[in-house]
């Protein structure tokens, strides 16, 4: 967690502790919930999926990561998770809110961890959850909400007879999502909306894109490779001597083509190919569009570690001008998004670099890690929701044995929510798999940090 980002906010928090709202441009945070009543699909293996397969670690991140879902919903909204939430933490949910959240999962488990992950598949094949979808949804006025849109979402919707929200399934069948997520492709497009982008290459072939690798490596001494449509860690290859040296100091094809896995969704896609940009700091954008509004949700400070995301602390803290540029760049691109037949949240992750300068990296255009804080964060404090600090880790490690109980129970000396104080910790994701994650929740930038470096001692404490 000690990474870039979270070094800088400690600095800044030390010397200007509150992060007030007159820090940020008038619309800087507008926060936006489901306007219709609806059902919440955690399909985040079909993000995954544009690249390649979501199989063996990277699907079960897919299934511990879904529970942070159930933050969207409102009491007549429910989510489709790959398993049951558990109790202990849909009891949790109440206390937080004043109502239990809910859920379904299909009888379906992620069990074979060679074979790939598919919740809409396992949907479809449990004939009795169609049953109680159709029928829950009907009596509620459901409408479905993937976490990325696709066509079998429509067939989920034939067979439940529910609408989905957002996209036309026109639209979504003519592959308009993996446009819309595609890494190049956000390139070209920045390029005529007159958005900065980093100098890259676009090379496919992969005897290509291992010469041009080979060529930056010898001109600058590092190389970066990103995969047009790679997501959730898959697709980013950073290549130094410090890298190879790490590794036994193999030539750096033979590096490449080992991180290069699997294999075959390597061989005749897009890469981008680029010199390693010195990043001071990695903020990002959310915009959510519809048909009649384009609204900017949040910026924020992306937490970085080994080239992943692993939370964010909101709001970003940059100069107002540097905020208002983002801004606008970012709702010139949710335009062009719009324009394409995109409805649904789209973010933007940015670069700032040494020099100050700012460009444009990438767009998700799906649910991201900031939708589930920002609920929180307008629900526990309407009062104040754009003077509060939040800081999140969908990431912390805790002992594979961890259990909920636990960690709760540790938590209870100054860790957890506090409603009077208005402050406090929330858990997320309970724990699985050795991980967890949380959302702080703070009135100040410094007494968010003290919180999360508490949280780190604990699951440092834990026993393993």
């Amino acid at each position: 967690m000690q990474s870039q980002e979270v070094r800088a906010a400690t600095k800044r928090g030390n010397g200007e502790d509150k992060v007030a709202a007159n820090e940020m441009s008038a619309d800087s945070l507008v926060f936006v919930g489901n306007y219709d009543n609806g059902i919440i699909v955690t399909n985040i293996d079909d993000a995954i999926t544009l690249a390649g397969q979501a199989v063996g670690k990277l699907a079960k991140k897919c299934v511990d990561v879904a529970p942070r879902a159930v933050h969207y919903l409102r009491p007549d909204d429910a989510a489709v998770l790959y398993e049951p939430l558990p109790p202990d933490y849909a009891e949790y949910y109440r206390e937080l809110y004043g109502f239990r959240p809910v859920t379904f999962a299909p009888k379906g488990r992620y069990t074979d961890m060679s074979q790939p992950l598919s919740l809409i598949e396992n949907i479809l094949d449990d004939k009795v959850l169609i049953e109680e979808l159709a029928r829950e949804g009907g009596r509620r006025r459901w409408r479905i909400m993937p976490f990325i849109q696709h066509p079998a979402v429509f067939e989920l919707a034939r067979r439940t007879g529910l609408e989905v929200d957002g996209m036309t399934e026109e639209t979504v069948c003519d592959n308009r999502v993996a446009e819309l997520n595609d890494k190049a492709k956000f390139q070209q497009a920045c390029g005529a909306l007159g958005i900065p982008i980093p100098r890259s290459l676009h090379v496919s072939g992969l005897t290509h894109v291992l010469q041009t690798a080979q060529r930056i490596f010898q001109e600058t001494g590092k190389v970066m490779l990103r995969h047009a449509l790679g997501a959730g860690g898959l697709g980013n290859i950073l290549a130094t001597p410090e890298k190879l040296a790490q590794v036994g100091g193999p030539d750096l094809e033979t590096y490449l083509l080992e991180r290069m896995q699997p294999r075959a969704i390597w061989e005749h896609a897009v890469v981008l190919v680029e010199p390693l940009l010195k990043v001071r700091h990695s903020p990002a954008t959310l915009c959510r569009i519809s048909r009649h509004e384009l609204r900017l949700v949040s910026h924020s400070m992306q937490i970085i570690q080994d080239m992943c995301y692993i939370g964010s602390l909101a709001p970003s803290g940059l100069p107002h001008e540097t905020v208002d540029s983002m801004v606008a760049m970012s709702k010139r691109y949710a335009e062009h998004v719009r324009s394409r037949g995109g409805y649904g949240y789209c973010g933007i992750d940015w670069g700032i670099l040494q020099d100050g300068s700012l460009v444009a990296f990438e767009s998700n255009f799906r649910y991201g890690g900031m939708i589930h804080v920002n609920e929180i964060r307008r629900r526990l404090r309407p009062d104040n929701v754009h003077g509060v600090v939040t800081l999140s880790n969908d990431a912390l490690k805790v002992g594979t044995h961890t259990d909920f109980a636990t960690v709760r129970r540790l938590m209870a000396d100054g860790l957890d929510w506090d409603p009077d104080k208005g402050e406090g910790t929330v858990i997320t994701i309970p724990p699985a798999g050795g991980s967890m994650g949380y959302v702080i929740v703070a009135e100040t930038v410094r007494r968010a940090m003290e919180l999360n470096t508490a949280m780190q001692q604990l699951a440092a404490n834990l026993p393993f």
